[in-house]
C-alpha cells in the first residue's frame, strides 16, 4: 500500500536511510526506478547530500552548506517547506534544492525547531552563487560567511533585518533575484 502512495506523489522526497529500510536501498537511481510517476524524487542521503531526478532521466545532486548545528530538530520538514516553496515559486531544481538547504540550516541554528531564512538578498545571492562559493559558505547562530555575499549588501538598513520565507520569497519573484 505504501508504494503505491508513494508513487502516486507529484513530489516525493525520501530520506535515503530510511528508504533503505522501507525499500531495500537508499540509492536515488534505484528508487527512481522504483517510483517511476513523481515528477520529481528528492532524495537526502546521510552524507548531507541531495539529489533529485526528474521522470525525464534528469539529475541534480547539491552537497548541504556547513552549518554549525544549535538544535537538529526539525531541520527535514524545514527542507521540505523550503524545496516545495521554491517548486512554488517555479526556481529551477538546483535553486530549489539549495532553498530547501538554506530553511534547514535556518532551522538547524535555532534553538527551537524551527528559524528565520535571511533577508531576501542575502537568498538571492546564495541561490545565485557558484558552486565554489556555494560551498564554501558557513552558517552559525550568529550569522552566513559567504564569498557569495560580498557583493549582496543591503540596499537600505530595513532591507538588512531577516523576512519569514513568504516575505522573502514574494521578493524573490519567480526569477529567484530581487
Amino acid at each position: 500500500m505504501l508504494p503505491a502512495l508513494l508513487d502516486a506523489a507529484d513530489v516525493l522526497l525520501l530520506g535515503a536511510d530510511e528508504a533503505e529500510d522501507a525499500f531495500g536501498t537508499g540509492d536515488p537511481t534505484a528508487l527512481r526506478k522504483r517510483f517511476p510517476t513523481p515528477s520529481v524524487l528528492v532524495v537526502k542521503d546521510s552524507g548531507h547530500l541531495v539529489t533529485a531526478l526528474d521522470r525525464n532521466g534528469g539529475s541534480v545532486t547539491e552537497p548541504a552548506l556547513h552549518v554549525e548545528v544549535v538544535e537538529p530538530t526539525g531541520a527535514g520538514d524545514a527542507f521540505a517547506a523550503g524545496y516545495l516553496a521554491g517548486t512554488l515559486r517555479g526556481l529551477d531544481q538546483r535553486s530549489r534544492l539549495r532553498l530547501g538547504h538554506l530553511a534547514a540550516a535556518s532551522a538547524l541554528t535555532a534553538p527551537a525547531d524551527h528559524g528565520t531564512l535571511p533577508d531576501a538578498r542575502t537568498v538571492a545571492a546564495l541561490l545565485a552563487a557558484d558552486e565554489r562559493d556555494w560551498s564554501a559558505t558557513r552558517i552559525s547562530a550568529s550569522g552566513i560567511t559567504s564569498p557569495a555575499l560580498a557583493s549582496a549588501a543591503p540596499a537600505s538598513p530595513a532591507d538588512a533585518g531577516t523576512r519569514n520565507l513568504p516575505e522573502a520569497l514574494e521578493t524573490l519573484g519567480t526569477s529567484g533575484h530581487p
